[in-house]
């Protein structure tokens, strides 16, 4: 079983739709969808146009990183395509830890790309929801998510780091 933490992005999957269903109806009819990094809107779409879109891409992304997460055990050796693959396949006992790293970094990325989507849905809400009880400033929120890529990329090469050779 992969990391503890694992279970974080489900969890943030859910309450997105939850929080979602929560503001949809306080949404107007026609919804500012598009801003700039200072926040400003520089797009629309309808309000039934971005909920589609929103559960649309919100459904795709978690839905190809679920079946990719619940697949990687199955996968053969030879269709794997990774720096070190000779390293990782030396030894049979580290292709099971080679794939549950592999499933680690999907669900890794499917929670930073969960809690980037949380972000522009807080954005929309607030930018069109006058006086909203929770106000994120936009630059802070795309400095944060920047952050957390950059946290989430350097993650990605520590845990795919192929172990050392067998002396």
């Amino acid at each position: 079983m992969p990391f503890g933490w694992i279970w974080i992005w489900p969890l943030l999957a859910v309450f997105e739709l939850f929080y979602l269903a929560g503001v949809y109806g306080q949404l107007p009819p026609v919804v500012a969808s598009h801003f700039d990094a200072a926040g400003h809107a520089t797009g629309y779409l309808g309000k039934e146009a971005f909920l589609y879109s929103f559960l649309w891409a919100l459904g795709i992304l978690n839905g190809v990183q679920g079946l990719l997460y619940f697949f990687i055990p199955k996968i053969s050796p030879q269709y794997l395509n990774l720096p070190g693959k000779a390293q990782w396949l030396a030894d049979p006992g580290y292709l099971d830890v080679l794939k549950m790293r592999l499933r680690s970094v999907i669900a890794l990325t499917a929670l930073f790309a969960n809690a980037a989507f949380f972000f522009a849905l807080q954005v929309v809400y607030q930018a069109n929801v006058p006086g909203s009880a929770w106000v994120l400033p936009v630059p802070a929120g795309l400095a944060v998510i920047a952050l957390l890529g950059i946290f989430t990329v350097g993650l990605l090469f520590v845990m795919l780091k192929p172990p050392a050779p067998k002396a």
